[in-house]
């Protein structure tokens, strides 16, 4: 988060256009959850970024990208993020019930 920035959802949003060049609508769902990574415990902020229609990122800070779904992230994926994910899509499937 940079200090410009003012809010963990306004860093989202910027790095997210920084980083794929996508600048159009989204919501976003955030989860914030304490995971104990064995090395102890460490805060998580994750934003679940929901898209008007599907796009092709312009990647400027890395070689490659992936569209998977939650329960097939890439094994590459942090434990703590892949619990946060879950976390959030599972709390969301339940508020909607």
């Amino acid at each position: 988060m940079e200090p410009s920035d003012g809010s963990l959802v306004v860093a989202a949003l910027r790095e997210l256009e920084e980083e794929t060049s996508y600048a159009g609508r989204l919501t976003l769902w955030p989860q914030t959850k304490a995971v104990n990574t064995g090395h102890g415990a460490v805060d998580y902020t994750v934003f679940l970024a929901v898209a008007e229609q599907e796009f092709t990122p312009k990647l400027t800070e890395h070689r490659a990208f992936t569209w998977a779904q939650p329960s097939k992230l890439p094994p590459s994926t942090h434990p703590g993020t892949r619990k946060a994910v879950l976390t959030l899509l599972y709390e969301r499937s339940i508020r909607s019930i």
